[in-house]
């Protein structure tokens, strides 16, 4: 694209300057850029000097820019526990979408291993909270055991202390009374330790059931995350994919994106605007309010109109890595149509200044020298058909393939490459071509195999915890239960058979025991409960660990990658046009080789913005292989795409993606990745006039030829050109012999027609 400057734009010629070229020093050499230049489709004969100075407009400022959406629906990377994550599929460029339709997928993989990490957390946390309740429980028994205990004993202290002092001896009596104060001081101990625990274990269950909230906080997040891998469109629109801001170029799938950048964007086709560039050096010539016309590169003869709306205020760099600065400038439109235009899309765009117009100076006469010429060759006049085409670039690719890389394993994102297949070599089906280091997989195996062994021997001495703590119960329960009959024996014991004092005394130890039996029963329930749910979590993460240990004998297994097909390997390059070797190291989901079918292959090629507008679908292709450029090789056009993109993440040129099909395949001859260059035909003129370029001559009055058997330079009326020839409408006829450029030779390839 053009920079921001007055005068005129690199990208968009202008016949009348281009005519004065012959007439400038040093001009001698560019008779065939001179011919190209002046021949314009089918338009009037180029105009005089006077035309040219008054293209010079010093008081109108151009600038370059692109179309751009007011109004759009970004898809951005939602935030998920692992921050980073892969994307696994992506609409095309420019494909149509309805509303609710999948516009972009991430890969899983991670998150489904850290979901059920979540799920084990809050398993682990539920059983953590259920064990202390349980263990609480237990303990708390024997809190309350503890303090009826002393309770009965109070009780009991209570009864001997209440016998009058008259009847025993005095040192008896005070003993009686020191055993009740003792009494009373236990049972006000057992009470504060029972209050104590209690008060303990609130605070724990709160602290364990936190544990328990952020822990299935943290599951509905990794649940939420999951769901929301899949974007779909809000609404009808075609998708512009958005770029990666790291590598300067279209977000592709395999792409590793964190949270918040768009991935694609669903513009509002009826709310465009051009959006330009104004470098620093014109600050201040643009002001909001002005007049502004623009004219897409893919649409030059399309007028769009409005008026300045915004300019930056801060000077922004024109690239990460570029020292130049530029201002914004929005341009709504107010008039025009905007059939067919997409965001991205390149614009001139030409605003008045209200300055003075000063025209260039003069130019003389471009007629070249006719001696030169006669010494040169000659051509003859021709009546053929012309085929008018637009320039194609591009490579081979495979429409069977199939790209092959490290398979994702969870927790693991590089992998070093430890054996590949040599380039350009046949392998057959089922035959290793690639290989991965599996030293960090083997070491992690054994750790969790080691994790595994841990939690078996954890579960078996559990197991016999339990059953000692078990016994150790019902050998309490049953002394317990024997000092219950005891006491209900003595209990029964008729009033005038035994002492008040004894009497009481049974009465308290067979409540005592009673309430024993009863704590004692809770607390062995509470026991097995604790054991069991101990038991679980242990089994839980013994099958943890066995189960990862199964997922990396298995990914072990699989970074031996074998070849889909009989085929020729070919390496992919990334996007810094680097094919991987052993040692290097990539990321999951990055694609090293494929292995193609090489009997179906297509283009995959793209053509300069300004011509995209000619293209359709079924024109003819002509092109020839870098490698093999004596081979001719036909195609047709197959799909071009809705919006344009950079060529390369360091060639700012907007192209348009098209793919072709082949008539024909050489598979030995024939390779994905090949480039090649061609020519898209998008007019064909029947029966036509036709001279060489290096024949036609631009001059102030206009295109000239010479005749061989003429002194003096011939006016001609042209037309089309393409394949190195121009279309003659009038002054020339088929036969004629004229003079062509000294030392003049022209590619029959890879020219724009007019």
């Amino acid at each position: 694209m053009a920079c921001a400057r007055t005068g005129v734009p690199r990208r968009t010629p202008l016949l009348p300057l281009l005519l004065l070229l012959p007439l400038l020093p040093g001009a001698g050499g560019c008779s065939r850029a001179r011919a190209e230049r002046a021949t314009t489709g089918g338009g009037p004969a180029p105009a005089p000097a006077s035309a040219a100075a008054a293209a010079y407009r010093p008081d109108r400022l151009l600038l370059t820019g692109e179309m751009a959406a007011a109004n759009a629906s970004s898809l951005t990377v939602p935030a998920t526990p692992t921050w980073m994550v892969q994307l696994r599929w992506l609409a095309p460029d420019g494909a149509v979408v309805k509303k609710g339709q999948k516009v972009a997928e991430f890969d899983s993989t991670a998150l489904s291993s850290t979901l059920e990490e979540r799920r084990l957390s809050v398993s682990k946390a539920e059983a953590d909270l259920s064990v202390f309740r349980a263990e609480a429980a237990v303990t708390e028994a024997d809190r309350v055991l503890s303090v009826e205990s002393r309770t009965a004993a109070r009780e009991k202290a209570a009864v001997d202390a209440d016998v009058p002092e008259e009847l025993r001896s005095r040192r008896e009596h005070e003993e009686k009374k020191l055993a009740l104060a003792r009494a009373e001081t236990d049972l006000a101990k057992a009470e504060e330790d029972l209050k104590a625990h209690r008060h303990a274990v609130l605070a724990q269950v709160e602290e364990r059931e936190i544990a328990l909230a952020r822990a299935r906080r943290e599951l509905t997040i990794a649940e939420d995350a999951i769901a929301a891998l899949t974007l779909t469109a809000p609404r009808d629109g075609v998708v512009v994919v958005g770029d990666n801001p790291r590598e300067r170029r279209k977000i592709q799938i395999g792409d590793m994106i964190w949270p918040g950048v768009v991935v694609a964007r669903l513009p509002d086709p009826q709310g465009l605007r051009v959006e330009a560039t104004l470098y620093d050096v014109d600050d201040g010539r643009v002001t909001e309010g002005r007049l502004a016309t623009a004219w897409p590169d893919a649409f030059p003869d399309r007028r769009l109109s409005g008026r300045v709306s915004e300019v930056s205020v801060i000077a922004q760099p024109v690239t990460p890595d570029s020292p130049r600065r530029a201002f914004r400038v929005v341009v709504p439109v107010a008039e025009g149509s905007l059939e067919g235009l997409r965001p991205g899309m390149s614009v001139k765009v030409e605003i008045p200044l209200g300055q003075a117009s000063t025209p260039p100076p003069s130019a003389g006469d471009g007629v070249p020298d006719l001696a030169a010429l006669r010494a040169s060759a000659t051509a003859k006049v021709a009546r053929e058909d012309l085929v008018v085409g637009v320039e194609l670039k591009g490579a081979l690719q495979a429409l069977d393939e199939q790209a092959l890389g490290p398979v994702p394993v969870p927790n693991v994102w590089e992998y070093r490459i430890s054996m590949l297949a040599p380039e350009g070599s046949k392998v057959r089906k089922g035959q290793p071509v690639l290989a991965f280091d599996t030293k960090k997989l083997a070491d992690e195996r054994d750790e969790k195999s080691a994790e595994a062994e841990a939690a078996a021997r954890k579960i078996d001495k559990k197991e016999r915890d339990r059953d000692l703590r078990g016994k150790e119960i019902d050998l309490a329960l049953a002394e317990a239960d024997s000092r219950r009959r005891k006491a209900e024996l003595k209990a029964v014991v008729p009033a005038e058979l035994t002492g008040r004092q004894e009497l009481e005394a049974a009465r308290i130890d067979l409540a005592l025991a009673k309430r024993e039996v009863e704590l004692l029963g809770a607390k062995r329930a509470s026991a097995e409960r604790s054991a069991e749910l101990e038991l679980a979590s242990l089994r839980a993460e013994e099958r943890r660990a066995r189960s990862r240990v199964s997922e990396l004998t298995a990914a072990i297994s699989s970074m031996t990658i074998p070849a889909p097909r009989d085929g020729v390997v070919v390496y992919l390059t990334n996007w810094r046009d680097e094919k991987k070797k052993v040692g290097d190291s990539c990321w999951r989901g990055e694609k090293v080789l494929e292995v193609p079918n090489l009997e179906r292959l297509g283009i995959r090629g793209e053509v300069d913005e300004s011509d995209a507008g000619r293209i359709t679908e079924g024109q003819r292709v002509t092109f020839r292989l870098d490698a093999h450029p004596d081979l001719p090789l036909t195609g047709r056009v197959t799909e071009i795409r809705r919006v344009v993109q950079r060529s390369s993440p360091k060639l700012p040129l907007k192209v348009a993606r098209l793919d072709v099909a082949l008539d024909r395949v050489d598979p030995e001859r024939m390779r994905p990745g090949m480039r090649l260059k061609g020519e898209v035909e998008v007019e064909r003129v029947k029966d036509a006039i036709t001279i060489p370029l290096d024949a036609l001559f631009a001059t102030a009055e206009g295109p000239v030829v010479f005749r061989a058997s003429e002194t003096k330079p011939l006016r001609v009326t042209v037309g089309r050109r393409g394949g190195g020839k121009v279309q003659v409408l009038s002054g020339l006829s088929a036969g004629d012999e004229v003079l062509r450029g000294a030392g003049e030779k022209r590619e029959g390839s890879g020219e724009k027609g007019s």
